[in-house]
């Protein structure tokens, strides 16, 4: 697995990504499509910025995901942002490899803290799991108003 710059992908690839993702949750797809659609225009319009605050995940030459982070909360925290990995590559390890890469770029910056969310849904078991095994804590959960996104639950890595 490598990273690569977001500034090397066309405009589209990150919504597509997401898409893929989220296949088999076709209800969030059709809530978020949109808000995904708007984050692919900020990362390709501000790609000297978010160049530093993510990359896209590659192996063997083939797009498989992505990882974005927001570091406006420095020295204090970076939030983990939009992350996926594509369907045909879930379940094999990849999205905890991701969050690892991005942990050790992230440690960079110096934060004392990194926060992460997922939803409390069962569709996201799986990244409730990675990043409890990628050592974060549970931290608290967060209620939406939205009925169908159900509660957040956020997670904590602290670094020093």
């Amino acid at each position: 697995m490598e990273t690569r710059r977001f500034s090397e992908f066309c405009r589209g690839t990150l919504h597509r990504l997401l898409i893929d993702a989220y296949s088999e949750a076709a209800e969030l797809i059709e809530r978020y499509a949109e808000e995904w659609k708007a984050f692919d225009s900020f990362v390709c319009d501000n790609l000297s910025f978010m160049d530093e605050c993510g990359f896209m995940t590659v192996e063997d030459d083939h797009v498989i995901g992505f990882m974005s982070w927001n570091p406006t909360n420095l020295p204090d925290s970076v939030e983990i942002g939009h992350n996926c990995i594509v369907k045909s590559h879930q379940g094999f390890g990849k999205g905890k490899e991701q969050l690892l890469l991005a942990i050790d770029k992230i440690k960079n910056l110096k934060p004392k803290r990194i926060i992460a969310k997922t939803g409390q849904i069962d569709f996201f078991t799986p990244a409730q799991r990675m990043y409890l095994s990628a050592g974060f804590t549970y931290k608290k959960s967060i209620k939406r108003d939205d009925d169908l996104a159900a509660d957040v639950i956020e997670y904590e890595l602290e670094i020093w």
